[in-house]
């Protein structure tokens, strides 16, 4: 089911190196009322409410809820280097 509840679900795919991914009741309350601060912030020409049951409104928020998910996962999977972590050798 595309529910996290408390993780279970996705649990057996993580333990064996894999991605999970589900909704909390919360994301689910958002998207039904267009409802959530962050993705109301990030809307193109800025914050404003969106109007339940409108299509228009409805697929603009998805694509922005979208694009801030894309935008946490990139920051999260990128490599971060350390400088300790280079070690230079040299050549004779």
């Amino acid at each position: 089911t595309p529910f996290m509840g408390v993780g279970s679900e996705v649990y057996s795919p993580v333990s064996m190196g894999r991605k999970g991914m589900g909704l909390e009741l919360k994301d689910i309350h958002h998207l039904e009322y267009l409802s959530d601060k962050d993705v109301l912030h990030a809307l193109p020409g800025g914050f404003r409410y969106l109007e339940k049951g409108n299509r228009v409104h409805s697929a603009l928020y998805i694509r922005t809820w979208a694009s801030l998910l894309e935008l946490q996962l990139n920051v999260q999977t990128r490599p971060s280097f350390k400088r300790a972590d280079i070690v230079f050798e040299e050549t004779r």
